[in-house]
């Protein structure tokens, strides 16, 4: 939340999408990805998408959306079956 002097708030979720996924998703209500100074291609994005590339293939994944109204959503898909082990 970058460059907004008011207060704001991270919202952090998580859940079992389908038999296979969970999704984390990561939630603010700051200015979005296209309005702030990064527009979501910094080197921490692209250090986790490598992370998960390494760790689960295909099978994981960060995608990154601005929300309808105001703010950012981060949602991390993990393989549930590499989870259990």
């Amino acid at each position: 939340i970058e460059g907004v002097a008011d207060s704001r708030s991270i919202r952090i979720t998580a859940e079992q999408v389908n038999a296979q996924h969970m999704v984390v998703r990561i939630e603010d209500d700051g200015p979005g990805l296209g309005r702030g100074s990064h527009r979501g291609g910094g080197l921490g994005l692209r250090n986790v998408r490598q992370r998960l590339r390494a760790c689960f293939g295909d099978a994981g994944w960060l995608e990154l959306e601005d929300k309808p109204w105001r703010g950012a959503r981060a949602s991390v898909f993990l393989p549930l079956h590499r989870l259990s082990t």
